[in-house]
């Protein structure tokens, strides 16, 4: 699912095959046209026995994630900071990662156009793409929570200023 924003509306959208070339995303991305995205995410928690920390930061239990960069992006820093300051302001922990393996459906949403900015907002996930994926609730709530938080705040003038790069 992701959330794409222009001017005054918000569209959601589920994306299919983003694991062989995000196709959905840049489908959805040139019939929206959007001027700022959001692509939730089921994140990779390496907090299990032979994960690698090296690989993947996220942990369960340590509140929702945003994807700093992957091997398609890298985070708008207004973004990010935008983000960050909603989480702060509504005392919910927020967690970030950096991976070099995968992308995520906001890669084709910042590179849409001259660019936009864009974020993966995760749930930290164990066991990711198996039969027996596994999350801590408490990371579900607060992602939902700060979404509910965030979303509003998402006026016009708001995603105006940090598109301005």
């Amino acid at each position: 699912m992701s959330f794409c924003f222009q001017s005054d509306r918000v569209f959601g959208h589920y994306a299919v095959q983003e694991e062989v070339g995000l196709r959905g995303a840049h489908t959805a991305v040139e019939a929206v046209k959007p001027d700022l995205g959001i692509s939730l995410e089921a994140g990779i928690a390496a907090d299990h026995p032979g994960g690698r920390p090296d690989w993947a930061q996220e942990r369960l239990g340590a509140g929702p994630v945003i994807y700093l960069a992957d091997a398609a992006m890298l985070v708008n820093l207004k973004l990010r900071d935008f983000i960050e300051r909603v989480a702060a302001e509504n005392h919910i922990p927020l967690q970030t990662e950096v991976t070099a393996g995968g992308s995520e459906d906001s890669a084709e949403m910042q590179r849409f156009g001259a660019g936009k900015p864009a974020v993966n907002f995760a749930v930290a996930t164990r066991y990711l793409h198996s039969h027996t994926s596994v999350i801590d609730r408490a990371d579900l709530d607060r992602a939902v929570d700060l979404l509910v938080k965030t979303l509003p705040r998402l006026d016009a003038e708001t995603v105006a200023e940090i598109s301005r790069f």
